[in-house]
C-alpha cells in the first residue's frame, strides 16, 4: 500500500483551523511534550487524535472519548491505531468536544478559583 495515495503531508501551516474539515485525525509523533494544546485543539474542533504517550502532556488530554495513545517508538502500536481509524469507528464528534470542555477557558478559570476556595478553607 503507498501511504501517500492516503496522507496529505502539510507541514507547518499559519491557519490549521482552515484545513481541519479536510482531516479525518490528527497525530502527534513527539517523544517529549509539556502541554500539547495541538490536541486539544483539535479534539475541540471535533477531530480524532492519535498521540504518543510521551512523558507528560498527552495522557492528560487524550482519552477514549477523543482519541488513542500508542506506546512510544512502538510503531506496530502506531500502526494499529492507524487501522482503527480506517474502520471508521471512530467517537460521535459532539462527545469529542465536550471531554476537553474543562480546558476551556471560562471553565478552567471556574475550576481554578474553586481550587482557591478549598484551599483557603
Amino acid at each position: 500500500m503507498e501511504i501517500s495515495r492516503y496522507i496529505s503531508w502539510k507541514g507547518f501551516v499559519n491557519y490549521p483551523f482552515m484545513h481541519i474539515n479536510e482531516a479525518d485525525a490528527l497525530f502527534l509523533t513527539s517523544r517529549y511534550e509539556g502541554l500539547p494544546m495541538v490536541l486539544a485543539e483539535a479534539i475541540s474542533a471535533g477531530l480524532y487524535v492519535v498521540s504518543s504517550d510521551c512523558p507528560t502532556g498527552p495522557r492528560e488530554i487524550v482519552s477514549d472519548n477523543n482519541g488513542e495513545l500508542y506506546k512510544l517508538g512502538n510503531v506496530a502500536d502506531l500502526k494499529s491505531k492507524i487501522n482503527h481509524i480506517f474502520t471508521g469507528n471512530l467517537p460521535n464528534q459532539d462527545k469529542m468536544k465536550v471531554s476537553v470542555k474543562y480546558m476551556y477557558a471560562d471553565n478552567y478559570y471556574n475550576n481554578l478559583c474553586q481550587i482557591f476556595k478549598e484551599m483557603s478553607k
